[in-house]
């Protein structure tokens, strides 16, 4: 998902600057990936820990 992301991103650079809405968009997707790789990783240590 986040190679997509930065795929798109490098092919449509001028369209997301100059839409301020799909730049909002990104931003949202960006943080929710950092949400999931939190949680994804937290949850690797605490069964890492468990097992």
């Amino acid at each position: 998902l986040k190679w997509n992301i930065q795929h798109e991103q490098r092919h449509q650079p001028s369209i997301i600057s100059n839409n301020p809405q799909i730049s909002s968009k990104q931003k949202k997707i960006n943080s929710m990936n950092e949400k999931i790789d939190t949680y994804i990783r937290h949850v690797a240590v605490h069964l890492h820990t468990c097992s």
